[in-house]
């Protein structure tokens, strides 16, 4: 009987454990069927990348130089966000 597991991690992780997983099922001889909802259109950032960017958002927010959205856009793109489900 086949089962399921699900995994949380970043992506560097999961890209790791699912080489070791892969290598496991081959010396095994055992099928692994994998399968996730990786955003291949998202960057893989590392923690380091991600602090840097939140904080020179921060920056921007505090200077007062972020492009923010009003109200009614986030009211609007959360609408037509739901609307595609």
């Amino acid at each position: 009987m086949q089962k399921t597991i699900t995994i949380q991690a970043n992506q560097s992780f999961l890209n790791e454990a699912i080489k070791l997983l892969e290598k496991l099922a081959k010396e095994q001889n055992q099928k692994i069927d994998i399968k996730s909802n990786f955003d291949d259109d998202l960057p893989a950032l590392s923690d380091d990348e991600i602090y840097k960017e939140v904080l020179k958002r921060s920056k921007e927010i505090h200077n007062k130089t972020a492009k923010l959205l009003s109200h009614d856009e986030v009211k609007r793109n959360i609408y037509n966000f739901i609307k595609g489900f």
